[in-house]
């Protein structure tokens, strides 16, 4: 395939993304950016986005958000497939970030590793 033509397709496909967004892009902050990614394994972007409007509304900041009830964000991402396991490790990530800021990952490749460490610490 030519560079020209690929760059061309690109730039349609770019112009028909329109409005719509990720789940992961828009956010305030870091700790709503990676609540939303949590959330948003095997849902669509679109519930994802919603769900997480209502959770950032109730709880605004990581620290909030951290010392809510499983039972308070279950009933908030309920829409979101898996929702029971979601809301265990939305609260073990969210405690390692507000508590252990020393931990929190710095780039994509060390992602993989937190993640790791938080299943270790919380199962």
């Amino acid at each position: 395939m030519n560079q020209t033509l690929a760059l061309k397709q690109l730039e349609e496909l770019y112009k028909l993304k329109g409005d719509m967004r990720l789940a992961a892009e828009g956010w305030k902050n870091r700790s709503q950016t990676l609540v939303s990614i949590i959330l948003s394994a095997r849902t669509l972007d679109e519930t994802t986005i919603k769900v997480c409007g209502k959770l950032f509304k109730k709880y605004p900041s990581a620290r909030a958000l951290s010392k809510a009830t499983i039972e308070s964000i279950q009933k908030l991402i309920r829409p979101v497939n898996f929702y029971i396991n979601k809301s265990k490790s939305l609260l073990n990530h969210i405690w390692i970030f507000t508590h252990c800021p020393s931990q929190i990952v710095r780039d994509i490749g060390n992602m993989c590793i937190y993640s790791n460490c938080v299943s270790t610490i919380f199962c």
